[in-house]
């Protein structure tokens, strides 16, 4: 059996002392059953940084971002990537994902929703140009 992990790294930019407090106070006051497991900490005077450092969850981390963006930049947007491995090889456990954030919706994009996504347009395609008879003149 394999472990898998999903890891990202990112930022949110504090712009002010109060933005900072607000996240702070939010974020110490998690319950990570209820609301996700990430890591945070501030890196300077105006990074609040996510990370994972095994698995981490993506989707508590939009939400906490939505919340700030909704309180204090609802004008702003913010993205975060992440990556999916596993530690032996498996030729199926690797992938990845992004989700953009702005305060009135959060969007997501996996590695493998593209890939399937490319892979059924190809079919299409291929289906569609040997199901039909060319076509000619101005029938």
């Amino acid at each position: 059996m394999s472990n898998c992990y999903l890891l990202f790294s990112d930022v949110l930019v504090m712009e002010t002392d109060v933005e900072r407090e607000w996240a702070r106070a939010r974020l110490e006051g998690l319950n990570k059953d209820e609301e996700g497991d990430f890591r945070w900490h501030f890196d300077g005077e105006k990074n609040l940084a996510f990370y994972s450092e095994d698995s981490g969850d993506t989707e508590h981390v939009a939400n906490f971002v939505q919340k700030f963006l909704v309180a204090f930049h609802p004008d702003h947007c913010w993205a975060m990537r992440w990556a999916e491995t596993d530690d032996k090889g498996r030729y199926d456990a690797y992938g990845g994902g992004a989700v953009f954030v702005t305060a009135k919706k959060i969007e997501w994009c996996s590695s493998a929703g593209w890939c399937q996504k490319k892979i059924a347009d190809f079919r299409r395609s291929r289906t569609s140009t040997t199901a039909s008879p060319p076509r000619t003149g101005g029938r």
